[in-house]
């Protein structure tokens, strides 16, 4: 599986996508709708400087972070 592809199956993983976007905008430092657009929509990623590499890191954090979320009721009971 490539960048791209590991990519997609995360972000459909991803509850939150606003959320989503306004992380991976502050991290690259670019607009919130060029993130949506050509990142989230096109799924035009730079390779350049490991941006792919670096963005596939950020959703698996978000991910968990999530997960944790999710989980945390559970444990309450």
């Amino acid at each position: 599986m490539g960048n791209i592809e590991k990519i997609q199956n995360l972000y459909d993983q991803v509850i939150d996508k606003k959320e989503l976007i306004d992380k991976v905008a502050e991290e690259f430092n670019l607009r919130k709708v060029s993130v949506r657009t050509n990142w989230f929509t096109r799924f035009d990623i730079p390779e350049r400087y490991n941006v792919q590499e670096k963005l596939i890191e950020l959703l698996e954090k978000i991910i968990d972070e999530q997960e944790e979320i999710i989980e945390e009721p559970k444990q309450a009971v």
